[in-house]
């Protein structure tokens, strides 16, 4: 499955114009209450008709639209998102629980690289070196979370700097 954003520009208008003159194979809509937030997912699933789009990309069987709604922080939003995939599926359920879980992960580690650690603001540019240290991270916040650390940045000034005591965090799982 892929989210089809604007850097594929005629794959998305096409995908919008698919969507909005068929009928769905399914749709379901899940609510969810976290953080102060309240959201709706409306997700549907077309097939992909055959065309020449499905020629360029190679397996598309399902169109997915979904639509979050709801309010953050006291004001209402919505958003409509894309995706194709190569399953037969036709259980809206299906793909809502699947991308559901990818942004769960999206959350859960990148978000927390990227904020927490300041990844994207390193200058180190050596393709190896970037990819090594994205490694070091990723081990490091599953350390923290396996030792039932929620908080990484908690985690991070605890054990800065405290060679042995971090030697010891890591040694209950080699």
């Amino acid at each position: 499955m892929i989210q089809v954003k604007n850097n594929q520009k005629n794959l998305l208008e096409r995908i919008k114009h698919e969507v909005s003159s068929r009928v769905p194979l399914d749709s379901c809509i899940t609510k969810e209450i976290r953080k102060g937030r309240e959201e709706i997912r409306k997700t549907t699933i077309y097939v992909a008709p055959p065309s020449q789009i499905n020629k360029d990309w190679v397996g598309m069987k399902r169109f997915i639209k979904i639509i979050n709604s709801g309010k953050r922080n006291g004001k209402a939003y919505e958003q409509d998102h894309y995706y194709i995939s190569s399953k037969n599926s036709d259980s809206a359920s299906y793909f809502g629980k699947g991308i559901r879980e990818h942004w769960g992960i999206e959350n859960k580690l990148h978000w927390v690289k990227d904020v927490v650690l300041n990844e994207d603001k390193s200058r180190i540019k050596n393709g190896n070196l970037v990819s090594n240290l994205s490694l070091i991270k990723s081990a490091v916040i599953n350390l923290y979370r396996l030792n039932g650390m929620n908080s990484i940045t908690k985690a991070t000034q605890r054990y800065c700097n405290r060679i042995q005591e971090s030697l010891t965090l890591m040694n209950a799982y080699i």
